[in-house]
């Protein structure tokens, strides 16, 4: 008589990766969205498994026979939060394995005797360069909410092949509703959808933290294959597929970046090149460096071999540096006090509150730092206040960049042009200018008098701003305009109100 072969559950899907799949229904159980565990063959012979699943007698069979009744199990690895129902068993079948879990795992799940958290990075280092690990960015991972839905982040591992959890899915053979009402196709990469609703910290920057973190994956790891927990898996251009997942992603994610105000006012935003009597480039702010613009950057600076230097001008304009860095890490990188205490792994050149960075290009390119009267390191009302920056004029064109200190009225509409007190094409100051005013009695005057000389010293003719676009031509007197509107208005309230009265200059 015949006896009846099961189906093995542990797949080598790639050398070394074995992909374990397994039911867990959603809905009262009406709906199997799926779910998996991988267990890595390291070159010692030895296993790591990331994430569990339950662990019935017959898979128990197969990962006995795997790993020697689990004497080459080295460790057992929580990489999301919310995938937590299986430890127990593996635990009670496992003990001599060390388990690591996120810190959800360890304080929901006290009796297991754990090593230590994934949310630390040493651990996450601890099996490379074989296996490797990242955390995304712009998303909370120690302690996501609402528990109930947003389940986005956790741990993306690579190894020879790359697996991933509930961040990213891979989509196969799709049915009716992911392929005829989500418009999903055969082998795509998208995105778990707590990502757009629940999963991304509610900063100005967390959307384009996650793009940034995403394209540096992209970018560092070499994978051809992925593995997600309610998708499947996938055999080949991977990366291919991620990279098309990124691009259709993008979209959604600019409608929650901070250039657009409630999600319905695409405020822009800008960076500019400036070519240096050398032939070399200086770069100041930065934007997303996307497919295209990178390929662009590389055809105006020789694959970045012409970038001599990348300048923050604006304490929170600090979402693309990371990339830009990782893109052109020959350009020497200057930041504010912000940035650098932001983003450690840049390895900055120097601070542009330092007078010295200031003066590098000098001859060519003249800079200043909006810190007289002003608070600049720490602006106040930080989620709001991104006047303070560092004005920079190229004397060559007698233009002037700014970031958010100035905005084009002409550019803009009804709404800013209320908040900056401009019932015209007049030019303003940021709508925050005010609350960005240090508390010394005599601020109000140290600004406007630092404000006359430099617009005395600078013959500034052409504007180009983050949030208002370009004015060519008639920018200095634009700007005089404008001070002497606040003057009279704002700032000379205030100074007023110190004890201190403005004297105008006419």
């Amino acid at each position: 008589m015949a006896t009846e072969q099961k189906e093995k559950r542990i797949v080598e899907i790639a050398p070394g990766c074995f992909n374990i799949r397994a039911p867990f229904t959603v809905l009262g159980g009406l709906l199997d969205a799926g779910t998996h565990m991988t267990m890595i063959k390291l070159k010692t012979g030895r296993f790591i498994a990331l994430s569990t699943v339950n662990l019935d007698a017959n898979l128990k069979l197969e990962v006995d026979a795997l790993t020697n009744n689990g004497e080459l199990i080295d460790a057992i690895i929580g990489t999301n939060p919310f995938h937590t129902l299986a430890f127990q068993g593996w635990f009670a079948a496992y003990p001599n394995a060390k388990f690591y879990g996120t810190p959800r795992h360890l304080r929901n799940y006290p009796s297991i005797k754990w090593a230590g958290s994934i949310g630390d990075e040493s651990i996450r280092k601890l099996w490379e360069p074989e296996v490797f690990m990242r955390i995304p960015a712009g998303c909370e991972f120690d302690n996501p909410q609402p528990e109930s839905t947003n389940h986005f982040n956790g741990i993306v591992a690579f190894h020879t092949a790359s697996r991933t959890d509930d961040a990213f899915s891979v989509t196969n053979k799709p049915g009716f509703i992911k392929g005829t009402l989500l418009g999903l196709r055969d082998h795509e990469i998208s995105f778990h959808f707590s990502l757009y609703h629940q999963a991304l910290y509610k900063t100005a920057e967390a959307p384009k933290d996650f793009y940034d973190w995403v394209l540096a994956l992209i970018a560092d790891w070499d994978f051809d294959n992925m593995a997600t927990a309610h998708g499947g898996y996938m055999i080949g251009d991977a990366k291919k597929e991620l990279t098309l997942g990124l691009e259709k992603a993008r979209k959604s994610l600019s409608d929650l970046a901070p250039f657009k105000v409630a999600g319905l006012i695409d405020v822009g935003t800008h960076m500019t090149f400036i070519r240096l009597s050398t032939g070399k480039f200086v770069a100041f702010s930065t934007v997303v460096l996307d497919g295209d613009a990178k390929a662009e950057v590389d055809a105006l600076t020789s694959n970045g071999n012409l970038l001599e230097a990348v300048v923050a001008t604006n304490a929170h304009h600090t979402m693309a540096f990371e990339a830009f860095n990782k893109s052109y890490p020959s350009a020497a990188f200057y930041g504010t006090p912000r940035h650098i205490r932001k983003y450690p792994s840049i390895p900055w050149k120097g601070d542009v509150s330092d007078k010295s960075v200031l003066t590098l290009w000098d001859s060519e390119i003249a800079m200043k730092n909006t810190d007289v009267g002003v608070v600049w390191d720490v602006p106040n009302v930080p989620e709001f206040n991104h006047f303070p920056g560092v004005l920079v004029y190229h004397r060559a064109t007698r233009t002037m960049l700014v970031d958010d200190c100035y905005v084009i009225a002409k550019n803009t509409g009804f709404l800013m042009k209320l908040a900056i007190g401009s019932g015209n094409d007049d030019m303003g100051f940021h709508p925050r200018f005010i609350a960005a005013l240090s508390e010394d009695k005599d601020a109000p005057e140290q600004f406007y008098k630092w404000m006359v000389d430099m617009l005395n010293e600078w013959d500034v003719e052409n504007i180009a701003t983050a949030h208002s676009g370009v004015q060519i031509g008639g920018a200095g007197s634009g700007l005089r305009i404008a001070l002497n509107t606040i003057a009279k208005g704002k700032l000379g309230a205030v100074a007023k109100q110190r004890g201190n009265p403005l004297a105008i200059v006419p």
